[in-house]
């Protein structure tokens, strides 16, 4: 069963599991968060606070009804103090030098803590669409430990901002992308540093576009039962493509939802939300 962190009569907040969406996309449907939660709890609706990438585990909320959804949300908007913690795992020994040094377009700032600050746009390329955001997003790291003989570190992350997939793409420009990350880890299909639209002219664009548009539709064919696209590999009732069942590898990424806190202003009342921690912390 899905575990549960905290219930009460408006929301109920869990662990969510790496490998499994939050809610129904693409080919999933009921092997989600909260069908799942549904099916196991005897819950007849539930709606989401907010949501977690698929490879990304740890604390999850969803209200036990719409008001409630909506009221916890707009707690978010207004609250005098959220703080989300994550805990990441990326290749190498995480210092961060000069901005100079990291060649980077954005602000790093040295905290007294010994964490870094980094206040950077991130460019979000969808490559099946074709298309480029640019959104500005801040985070904030820290080291928490080195393990020299895997050459690999533990790192504390904290989003300021709640762009999707900053926490990748921030730690990725930094010259530390999160292990095991297929979109934006060390030679992955988004492991180019791009931190502004105007890197790039037009041309550049349309052609690193394009490229990545066929590399995302090769990737995915990779991922169908064998290289056969014909009807040999569609499901019978829905005739969409079926997919090789995935490797234990390819159902995480070294990224976990560690801490939710949120101070309500004018009352007296913080909401705690704590996750166990995963096996590879």
């Amino acid at each position: 069963m899905i575990p549960v962190i905290h219930q009460d009569d408006d929301i109920i907040v869990v662990n969510k599991p790496p490998g499994i969406p939050s809610l129904p996309v693409n080919q999933y449907r009921f092997n989600t968060v909260i069908e799942i939660l549904k099916n196991e709890r005897g819950f007849k609706q539930l709606f989401p606070v907010h949501r977690l990438d698929k490879l990304t585990s740890g604390v999850l909320i969803f209200g036990k009804s719409s008001e409630a959804a909506h009221h916890f949300k707009q707690l978010i908007r207004v609250a005098g103090k959220i703080e989300k913690t994550y805990v990441a795992k990326v290749k190498g020994h995480f210092e961060i030098g000069s901005r100079s040094e990291l060649g980077l377009s954005g602000d790093i700032t040295l905290n007294k803590d010994e964490s870094v600050t980094l206040d950077q746009h991130v460019i979000h390329i969808y490559a099946a669409l074709k298309q480029i955001k640019n959104l500005p997003a801040a985070s904030k790291f820290k080291l928490l430990s080195y393990d020299p003989i895997k050459d690999d570190s533990l790192v504390e992350c904290k989003p300021i901002t709640g762009k999707t997939h900053q926490l990748r793409i921030h730690l990725r420009n930094l010259g530390f992308p999160i292990i095991n990350d297929p979109l934006y880890g060390s030679n992955k299909i988004y492991s180019r540093i791009i931190t502004h639209r105007d890197q790039l002219s037009h041309d550049e664009w349309d052609t690193y576009l394009n490229g990545l548009f066929s590399l995302s539709k090769k990737l995915k064919l990779q991922k169908k039962l064998g290289d056969d696209v014909g009807d040999m590999n569609k499901c019978d009732v829905c005739k969409i493509h079926l997919f090789k069942d995935p490797v234990p590898e390819d159902l995480f990424i070294c990224l976990h939802s560690k801490k939710y806190q949120l101070t309500v202003p004018g009352k007296e009342r913080t909401y705690l939300f704590e996750a166990e921690l995963p096996v590879w912390y």
